[in-house]
Parts: C-alpha cells; structure tokens; sequence
C-alpha cells in the first residue's frame, strides 16, 4: 500500500503472515510488513505487525469517503505500528496526519502528507488487493 504526495511517501509492503499455520482468529491474522517512510528531512523503515482486520476497516473508511457520507478516515492498528489520520476538505484535498511508531523503543515520528480526492481509489484498489491475498481467517469471538 503507498500514500504518496509529491515528496513524501508512505508505503507499507505486506512481507508474510506473521503465524502463517495458526488457525484461531487471534493469531492467524496478523501480517509481518515494513513500513517505509519518507518526508523532508526523515527517511526510515522498520518492521512493524498489522492485523487484516485493520486493513479491512480502512478499506471500509475509505469507501465511506468515496460515497461523500464522511469527511475523514483512519488507518488506526493495534498495536499503533502506524496511524493515519485523512481529512478531506471542501476543495477535494485531503490532509493526512501520521504517526509511525516501531514496536521497540519509545520512538515516533509524527508528519503530514497531502493527496487529493482522486488518490482514495488507487489506494481503495490497493487495499482490496491486500484483502484478497489476505483474508480473515478464523472464527471473530
């Protein structure tokens, strides 16, 4: 998944599951990545473990954005390996606000990246791929 704008670049590239042979719902849905940052003045990756259901809620965000039924979106994970915050205004721009965060060490970057309306269906169409490869496995308690 890349959010891009002009300079700037976030990209998360979905490496393997994380317990490729679990089958309870708790553990067979999480995802190892690397999380690849680049604003002025910082460029990093590290690791981080997402879930698919984190992937499968900001799908569901971004397309409420799409259909004009909400202003804003969020990729919130559970374990805060990155938070994006999108907030469409009345021009069709849409600011993003994030936060990265390695799960070792108390460290985080926080920055901003603008795209506009036409970008959410490329990265709709790239989240849909994500769900595809990856789907929830197991049974939600």
């Amino acid at each position: 998944m890349i959010l891009k704008s002009e300079d700037k670049i976030v990209e998360i590239i979905i490496l393997q599951k994380s317990y490729p042979e679990a089958k309870e719902f708790e553990d067979a849905n999480w995802l190892k990545c690397e999380i690849r940052i680049e604003v002025p003045g910082f460029k990093g990756i590290y690791g981080a473990d997402l879930r698919i259901d984190d992937f499968e809620r900001f799908y569901e965000e971004i397309e409420e954005v799409r259909l004009l039924h909400s202003k804003e979106l969020k990729l919130v994970t559970m374990e805060d390996g990155i938070y994006l915050k999108g907030t469409l205004d009345i021009y069709g721009h849409i600011k993003w606000e994030g936060i990265a965060r390695p799960s070792y060490g108390s460290s985080c970057l926080t920055f901003v990246i603008e795209t506009d309306f036409a970008s959410l269906e490329n990265l709709s169409v790239q989240i849909c791929d994500i769900l595809k490869e990856y789907s929830v496995n197991g049974n939600r308690i």
